[in-house]
């Protein structure tokens, strides 16, 4: 994963899972405020014929005030937001996202990125991600 500005990062502060999918890691991602970008991306190849792509990851959302949020995107497209109504904070969370290929072009570049910016607004809104598990559905 390529980590975005001076508020997103590779953080050892809370961990969901190690890599071997154990509670209990060290690393995790980290998005914070918006004075810089605040994203991580990587790309993936979808061209394999898939009908959708399911994403699944682990997330720690630390004082995300209303009107604040962070997004996850396929190639630019939201295909999830976190916002402070959808539950509880200060804790693990998981979901699951099914990405249809009508959310975006399953080609062999497809951007995946989770961001920030402009959703966050200061040095204590965090969010940490964590185990992050994306799978081709033929």
């Amino acid at each position: 994963w390529t980590f975005g500005g001076s508020d997103g990062d590779r953080s050892n502060k809370r961990s969901n899972v190690d890599d071997s999918g154990v509670l209990g890691g060290t690393w995790s991602a980290h998005l914070q405020d918006d004075s810089s970008t605040s994203e991580f991306l990587k790309n993936f190849d979808f061209a394999g014929g898939y009908s959708h792509v399911n994403i699944s990851f682990g997330y720690y959302p630390k004082s995300i005030d209303n009107n604040e949020y962070v997004q996850l995107l396929c190639d630019g497209v939201e295909v999830w937001r976190f916002t402070k109504g959808a539950h509880g904070q200060n804790a693990w969370f998981s979901t699951k996202v099914k990405v249809e290929i009508t959310d975006c072009n399953f080609d062999s570049s497809v951007e995946i990125k989770f961001e920030g910016n402009p959703g966050l607004s200061g040095n204590s809104d965090d969010i940490w991600v964590d185990g992050i598990n994306i799978t081709g559905i033929l």
